[in-house]
């Protein structure tokens, strides 16, 4: 039995209404201000957290304050061991990157904070160059939060009026242990990084509760190297929260193979993680990559990979949107309870940045326990395309694909496996155990060239039960294939001893068309993707707009799927506007509920009408959802004669 337990935990901060970290003013000792337009680094003062010119708000200080001009010099004061902070003003253009200091704050709770302060509307910016933006080398760091800073290679935009060239190798962030110390306790929140080569972080010490929050990693890409938005090596409790990526890894588009001119290549990506475990992605963005919006890799014979968690994420114009598995087949069953859930993934390679024409779903590969479940994979319009919804490979046992909705990719096989067979870098055969492929969906304009499922061979280790398939041109033959054969759906279930699976002439979408072209246009309100596109680098810690991150966006293209246990009459879900209000939403281990009528008992669904939970109120009126994992559910509240009262969406963070 899977239990996606983590070995070490991720600490969750608190956050206030808006979905930010509460940094607590009175755990700091010191505050240094730094202003590039009014500071004087002759004339500056410490102050401390008893100074009258702070009052109870550092960010908003009352008093008249001496600031440093230039970053490097306030950060000369830090000690390791500190609890300070270092606070930037809003509006100002600093020419420098962040002076680190110091690598080690006083603790998780003391930090060593570097943040902004002022009432500017726009997020201190920091143009750096070809320098790093961020650098934390070599012997690690500890009790570090950067939050509310904007980072920018400005001479690497070659359409910034600064630019010099692409040449280099600087980050946006890089934090690195040689394993003399640790990187610990580190959080990034709603920081911009753009035009770097990539950000890292990594290394051969511990690496342990290291937090990425709300940040945007635009346009990263290099003219000699590999290029990511984000690398990283050998984490352990890792966080990948809210984040919005969009096209990393490629500045033009391919037209010889290589980096040259920051040419999109396949070994660049929106994010890469090596050798990792215990990490969790949630509500993340990935537009428009190279080539794979979220890579996971490891090529250790002896490391495994571990309780991974993958959910209610977006993925938009992804020639691959999840490979989870490999790179090389060094030993089997490396990778222990992966989880990939709720994610929504559409409009598959449409860019095409390498100049191949793929639009490839969930990659799989020598899996040791994992499950594939509710993953929304949608709307790829070009026939021409290669492509699959979920492909599982090489080494793999107890894994379950369940309840997917798999909706009009074209050119594309629903589910497969064993396509890499003939592929050299696999060097023993390929062998898969207890693979479940349960209750998914799939409504597809299949070609002779395409299946709802095609397998290499015939395994009885492979189950199908309970699926249903629309095939929308009508065609009943050539709907499945085994090493190269075709059946149609009566032969092939005997062959691959399907149980209660079925054809179907229809399925009970209300409105299965919502795509983010339509979220663009109709909820939005914006002409085009390129408007969007522009909209997501104003997005900011000062600026921050729900309804462009992936929570919002996934969460209404589901609705158009709704058609399973949950039936709701209006927009809104509400039934009674004036009855319920449910309190913190996002919220993110225990919902309140005020209500203006007696409640009795309530329900849970997740947003695709499975029911997850139930119980009566108490004496408080509220539901602990600490154990279910970050994504839309629906709340249903009954009265004491077990009258439904109202229906509500929840957002847990």
């Amino acid at each position: 039995m899977l239990s996606f337990l983590m070995l070490n935990v991720i600490s969750y901060a608190q956050l206030n209404s808006e979905g930010w970290t509460i940094l607590n003013p009175s755990n700091a000792d010191s505050f240094i201000y730094v202003s590039a337009s009014s500071g004087n680094d002759s004339t500056a003062e410490i102050y401390a957290n008893t100074s009258p010119e702070i009052g109870d708000d550092p960010i908003h200080p009352v008093g008249s304050i001496n600031a440093y001009q230039t970053i490097a010099a306030a950060a000369a004061n830090l000690s390791n061991n500190d609890a300070t902070w270092i606070l930037l003003k809003r509006d100002d253009v600093f020419y420098e990157p962040l002076a680190r200091g110091a690598i080690i704050g006083q603790s998780e709770t003391r930090p060593i904070v570097f943040t902004s302060y002022g009432d500017g509307s726009e997020p201190p910016l920091l143009k750096t160059g070809s320098q790093n933006g961020i650098s934390y080398c070599c012997r690690g760091a500890r009790n570090i939060s950067i939050i509310g800073l904007s980072f920018y290679a400005h001479t690497r935009n070659p359409s910034d009026p600064d630019y010099i060239n692409g040449e280099g190798e600087n980050t946006g962030f890089n934090f690195y242990t040689n394993g003399s110390g640790s990187l610990e306790n580190i959080l990034i929140e709603g920081c911009t990084f753009r035009f770097y080569t990539g950000n890292v972080i990594q290394g051969d010490g511990p690496i342990l509760n290291v937090k990425l929050r709300r940040n945007m990693i635009f346009d990263n890409y290099s003219i000699s190297k590999h290029s990511q938005g984000l690398y990283t090596a050998n984490l352990d409790s890792f966080l990948l929260e809210e984040n919005i990526f969009d096209h990393n890894g490629w500045y033009r588009q391919s037209n010889s193979g290589g980096p040259s001119q920051g040419q999109g290549t396949i070994y660049n990506h929106n994010t890469y993680f090596a050798e990792s475990q215990n990490t969790t992605f949630t509500g993340n963005s990935f537009h428009r990559p190279s080539s794979i919006g979220t890579k996971w890799t490891s090529n250790s014979a002896t490391t495994k990979v571990e309780n991974i968690t993958i959910t209610n994420n977006l993925y938009n114009d992804c020639e691959v949107a999840l490979s989870v598995g490999g790179n090389d087949r060094v030993a089997q069953y490396r990778w222990e309870n992966i989880k990939i859930n709720e994610n929504v993934i559409v409009s598959g390679g449409m860019s095409r940045p390498t100049n191949r024409s793929l639009a490839y779903g969930v990659e799989i590969e020598n899996w040791d326990g994992g499950i594939v479940e509710n993953n929304y994979i949608l709307h790829q319009n070009n026939p021409s395309f290669l492509g699959f919804g979920i492909s599982f490979n090489g080494d793999s046992k107890d894994v379950t694909i369940k309840r997917n909705i798999i909706y009009n990719i074209e050119g594309a096989d629903g589910i497969s496996s064993g396509l890499n067979s003939g592929n050299s870098r696999y060097n023993f055969p390929s062998d898969l155990i207890n693979i479940k492929i349960e209750d998914n969906e799939m409504n597809l304009d299949l070609s002779t060239n395409t299946h709802f499922s095609r397998i290499s061979q015939t395994n009885p280790d492979i189950s199908y039960s309970n699926n249903k398939f629309k095939n929308t041109n009508g065609g009943t033959n050539s709907l499945f294939s085994i090493g190269g054969t075709h059946y149609n759906f009566a032969n092939w279930s005997n062959v691959a001893s399907d149980s209660g699976s079925q054809i179907v002439s229809s399925f009970n979408y209300s409105e299965p068309e919502r795509s983010l072209d339509t979220y663009i246009t109709d909820v939005l309100g914006l002409a085009n993707r390129d408007a969007f596109y522009s909209e997501l680098r104003n997005q900011s810690y000062l600026n921050w707009r729900p309804e462009y991150t992936a929570i919002n966006i996934n969460a209404w293209i589901k609705e158009g799927f709704n058609q399973r246990d949950i039936t709701l009459p209006n927009r809104d879900f509400n039934l009674d506007k004036n009855l319920l209000i449910l309190v913190p939403n996002p919220g993110k281990d225990v919902v309140f509920i005020n209500a203006s009528k007696e409640i009795d008992r309530y329900e849970v669904f997740s947003f695709s009408g499975e029911k997850i939970k139930e119980g009566s109120f108490l004496n408080e009126k509220k539901i602990d959802l600490s154990n279910v994992t970050a994504a839309m559910y629906i709340i249903k509240v009954y009265d004491t004669k077990n009258n439904l009262l109202s229906t509500e969406k929840y957002i847990k963070k």
